[in-house]
């Protein structure tokens, strides 16, 4: 399969490579439990998958601020638009942690390896699609519940949404499709 599609499978480790390695600025100030010192305002989070923790970083500096240990490898991150929530998604598992202390605010067990992930706001939802099912996950941020699955023609490989919130973009493997 490779050897039909390099330059898709270079593009999908080159992105998933940026998703999980990336840093993501979020404007917040911090208190409460883990590791290491309270991080000032904005500081940088990244995903270790390595290590299964996600990490503050000082933007100036690139010195560790602070570490949470989430108990599995995270490989996608999703903000709420206010900054005031963190979607972590793993093999099979995705928590909400509350931006701001990182304590865990729900955990679901999604029974599938997300493949990516996306936060919309206008339904307090993470948006979210796997490699083992062909479908588009809703589940709610706050309760950890799976609210709805909608089936998609292909194998999912990334969502997104418009800047409006009005439209889910879901692109395919098979055929680089947008459903």
């Amino acid at each position: 399969e490779r050897s039909q599609r390099p330059a898709w499978s270079a593009l999908t480790g080159v992105l998933t490579a940026l998703t999980v390695l990336a840093t993501l600025i979020l404007d917040t100030t911090t208190a409460g439990a883990t590791d290491d010192v309270t991080p000032p305002e904005p500081f940088d989070i990244v995903a270790d998958a390595g290590e299964r923790k996600l990490r503050a970083l000082d933007p100036a500096t690139g010195s560790q601020l602070r570490s949470l240990a989430l108990g599995f490898a995270p490989r996608q991150l999703a903000f709420s638009a206010d900054g005031q929530r963190v979607i972590v998604a793993g093999k099979g598992l995705l928590v909400t942690l509350d931006a701001a202390s990182w304590t865990e605010v729900s955990r679901a067990t999604v029974g599938d390896d997300i493949r990516s992930l996306a936060w919309w706001e206008a339904g307090a939802l993470a948006l979210a699609v796997g490699k083992k099912q062909d479908a588009l996950n809703l589940i709610d941020a706050e309760t950890g519940a799976l609210t709805a699955r909608i089936a998609l023609d292909g194998d999912p490989d990334a969502v997104a949404l418009s800047q409006s919130e009005d439209q889910v973009f879901v692109s395919t493997r098979e055929d680089l499709s947008v459903n």
